[in-house]
């Protein structure tokens, strides 16, 4: 007699239910990888709220240093990155911090005494503030050749005006030895638009930016020859043309030159997404 082979009925519904679910989209696993490793980072303490810093014990109030003793000092100063729509603004902001500093030379305690700036920006320039003196480093303070525990009062003042005003008057750009090849950039990023930046349909942004290229190819200095009208988009340009990558300029016998080059970013507005051509100027 002939074996019939007889499969096993599966139900539809119940297959539904048990059936593998799809996975992630490497976006959001990229992000999820992202928001661990910054968790877990270690190297640039955040300090969120007033008191002590996180992942590292907190310590008693300093006392008062005696007579003679050296007071701290800061080595190491990690810059504060202020929002684009700050720096937009004609502000002097200014900021004074009390920092409780251990025999290490690490903050472990910091507190806000003032802030001057306007209410909008006051609670978060506070954060971003204690955020970058998380990662300072400092000389500790010292009696009798021994160190000890100390509080230290810092002043962060920035002049954004004029900040702005050195970053639109670059230097003149200096001629290259006789047989130099020009420096042209070899990896470019474009900047995202900024929403409060208008649309208008068959508008059109020019900004004409200089920059140094320094010997390994990485971009230095960077000023603004001339602008778009828009200082956000400026900003944002900014921000992109530091992360490009270029061929240095190079003298007769191939040796790498530190020199200047100018490039103009034009932007063109469409009815959809905002489209950026790039036309670079040749490399003087």
């Amino acid at each position: 007699m002939r074996r019939m082979n007889h499969t096993p009925y599966r139900c539809p519904a119940v297959e539904r239910t048990t059936r593998r679910p799809p996975r992630r989209p490497r976006a959001l696993a990229a992000v999820a990888a992202l928001t661990a490793l910054t968790a877990c980072a270690t190297h640039s303490p955040r300090i969120p709220d007033q008191g002590a810093a996180p992942g590292l014990p907190a310590i008693a109030a300093p006392p008062p240093l005696p007579d003679g003793a050296t007071p701290p000092e800061r080595v190491h100063r990690t810059p504060l990155v202020l929002p684009h729509e700050w720096m937009a603004q004609d502000e002097v902001l200014r900021i004074d911090l009390r920092i409780a500093i251990d025999t290490e030379g690490r903050p472990r305690q910091s507190e806000v005494l003032a802030v001057e700036a306007p209410d909008e920006m006051k609670a978060g320039l506070a954060q971003i503030a204690r955020a970058a003196a998380a990662g300072w480093r400092f000389r500790p303070a010292q009696v009798d050749g021994r160190p000890v525990p100390a509080w230290l009062t810092l002043t962060e003042r920035m002049d954004l005006p004029a900040w702005w005003a050195g970053i639109t008057s670059p230097p003149p750009i200096p001629d290259l030895p006789p047989d130099a090849t020009p420096a042209r950039f070899v990896h470019r990023l474009y900047p995202t638009w900024p929403p409060s930046v208008p649309r208008r349909r068959g508008a059109g942004y020019s900004i004409r930016v200089q920059a140094e290229v320094l010997p390994s190819g990485a971009v230095g200095r960077i000023w603004i020859r001339e602008g778009s009208g828009q200082r956000l988009l400026d900003l944002a340009t900014l921000g992109v043309v530091r992360r490009w990558r270029a061929e240095p300029a190079r003298d007769a016998a191939g040796r790498p030159l530190a020199s200047m080059t100018q490039t103009v970013l034009k932007f063109r507005v469409s009815p959809g997404p905002p489209r950026s051509n790039l036309y670079p100027t040749r490399a003087r």
